[in-house]
């Protein structure tokens, strides 16, 4: 479906969501200095707030929020701005998003909080910052995994440290049965099987 067919005779949605796409900075402008629908999306269900999060506008993205546009609506697969900037390692958006009341533990279509997608895209500040703001650590996935589980899994020693020392739950497993412990061993990382068997 094209952007003309989604929004019809509704010009104005369309441009600015190419204009932010495009970063045309001059027509983002012109649009937002008078009125136009916040809530308008594309064919991915991408807002103009989450697609100033995503190319990392932010200058548009305070403008957005200072319309008050929803800081919590999600795209197409349940993505909000916080978890693009989570996604996309700016640090500095992520801080404004938390800042501004952005729900810190909001659940993508496969279940996934900010803090699973920080974790599993290895971005280390994200995963301190959201923890220091009380993320919880405990929600699992659609497949029964939380941070923990995903730090393991994908062998990131660091980020597995930071858990634990948070005080992140040791005893869980996913919906195949399997304990952290077990995926640790299985994945072979040394540092990461003595971090758990020290927990544990």
């Amino acid at each position: 479906m094209s952007l003309l067919n989604l929004f019809g005779k509704d010009n104005t949605s369309r441009k600015l969501l190419l204009a932010i796409d495009n970063h045309d900075e001059s027509t983002i402008k012109r649009i937002m200095s008078g009125s136009f629908p916040l809530e308008c999306r594309d064919e991915e269900g991408e807002t103009p707030l989450i697609k100033a999060v995503k190319n990392n506008l932010k200058e548009v993205v305070i403008t957005l929020l200072e319309r008050k546009a929803d800081i919590n609506a999600k795209d197409n697969d349940g993505w909000s701005a916080l978890v693009w900037a989570a996604e996309n390692r700016n640090m500095e958006l992520l801080k404004l998003l938390l800042d501004s009341r952005a729900d810190i533990n909001i659940q993508d279509n496969d279940g996934w909080t900010p803090l699973i997608e920080a974790t599993v895209s290895r971005n280390l500040m994200a995963v301190q910052l959201l923890l220091s703001r009380n993320a919880d650590k405990e929600i699992r996935d659609h497949d029964g995994k939380t941070a923990l589980f995903h730090a393991v899994e994908n062998r990131y020693p660091e980020i597995t440290k930071i858990l634990l020392i948070a005080g992140a739950e040791l005893n869980v497993t996913d919906k195949d049965n399997r304990s952290i412990l077990q995926v640790a061993k299985d994945g072979g990382d040394t540092n990461i099987i003595k971090l758990i068997s020290e927990k544990a």
